[in-house]
């Protein structure tokens, strides 16, 4: 009885017989895979006037921002704004804030570093036209 017991185990252990047993059992390598999508950085530009958000757009990472603003009196405006994340996770990032004392189109940048992929609006508080161009960089 001992030893069909130790017959039955080396069989089922592949130990006996025709050698060893490989019948599902997997011989290659593991692999990685990437579970991270990748980010399309485009340019973006947004335009508004006055008082008012722009539509959503999507940005990760770094950007360089490009800025023009119009009065649109020839005593000019106030122009201000402001980067707000659109699924209202708290972000206050301010990328204008000038005062445009003519008529002539007047224009800025400044940098924006690490931003999270995500959806992102400008909120400007401006009394003239604008434009904001994110290039990413």
């Amino acid at each position: 009885m001992k030893m069909m017991f130790l017959i039955v185990l080396l069989v089922a252990l592949g130990c006996g017989g025709s050698g060893p047993m490989t019948e599902g059992v997997s011989t290659s390598q593991p692999t990685t895979e990437s579970t991270q999508a990748v980010v399309q950085r485009e340019t973006v530009t947004v335009k508004g006037k006055g008082i008012s958000s722009s539509k959503a757009f999507r940005l990760a990472g770094n950007y360089e921002l490009q800025w023009v603003a119009t009065a649109d009196s020839s005593v000019g405006c106030y122009h201000g704004a402001n980067l707000k994340r659109a699924d209202g996770t708290f972000m206050f990032e301010t990328i204008a804030n000038e005062m445009i004392d003519s008529k002539k189109p007047v224009s800025g940048e400044t940098n924006l570093f690490n931003l999270d992929d995500a959806e992102y609006y400008v909120d400007a508080s401006s009394g003239c036209d604008w434009e904001f161009t994110f290039v990413p960089n």
